[in-house]
């Protein structure tokens, strides 16, 4: 039961995090079984290279743009670096 719930509500804040009200509500109005299909089993390969790891999408969905919305606006979130402010 908790474990649905975690699931659930992991498709909830994914869809309020998209940019427009029109994803927002066709996320929110899939089925889990549909979401799970759409944007959490997708086929991806592991690179690693260097110091970094790199996940290669492999093949094409029409909700990629879906999918990695979220991920600019979370990224658009975070504090810039500003000014130091030397006070004294």
């Amino acid at each position: 039961m908790v474990i649905t719930s975690l699931a659930w509500t992991m498709k909830s804040w994914f869809a309020l995090c998209m940019r427009t009200r029109a994803d927002r509500d066709e996320v929110l109005g899939m089925e889990f079984r549909r979401f799970l299909h759409t944007f959490v089993l997708l086929p991806c390969q592991l690179v690693r290279t260097g110091r970094k790891l790199v996940y290669r999408r492999l093949g094409y969905n029409p909700s990629l743009g879906k999918f990695f919305s979220p991920f600019h606006r979370i990224k658009a979130l975070r504090p810039r670096p500003g000014p130091l402010l030397v006070t004294g």
